[in-house]
């Protein structure tokens, strides 16, 4: 059985690990969809992702999603 402690640090780890990644996706995609065009594309479902973790709503697979 794990504390309360252990299951807040997993939460907030987990979610600073999604953030992360997401913002890897925004950099990988951007570049991909040719700077100027992939730009405004990449940040509305980066700050949608962002948006979802921030009411946290489960966002599992961010990949599919991006």
């Amino acid at each position: 059985m794990t504390s309360n402690w252990a299951d807040t640090m997993m939460h907030v780890l987990d979610k600073l690990v999604k953030v992360v990644y997401i913002n890897v996706l925004w950099a990988l995609f951007t570049l991909l969809g040719g700077v100027v065009f992939g730009v405004m594309p990449a940040t509305a479902t980066m700050n949608h992702l962002i948006r979802r973790l921030m009411r946290n709503e489960d966002v599992e697979n961010v990949l599919p999603t991006y």
